[in-house]
């Protein structure tokens, strides 16, 4: 199964309290996952800042 971008922004809003828990401030999707080009078994960056 592949997450499109609009599945993996969902996801992190939905965990969004989780995640600035641990002290993130910024969420970045970059790659061929933000322009929605994502295929099955690429790897997904995500970059904290």
């Amino acid at each position: 199964m592949v997450a499109n971008r609009e599945e993996i922004l969902q996801t992190l809003g939905e965990r969004q309290e989780t995640i600035r828990g641990y002290g993130v401030r910024r969420l970045g999707l970059f790659g061929s996952a933000a322009r929605g080009e994502a295929r099955p078994f690429m790897f997904r960056a995500y970059r904290a800042f």
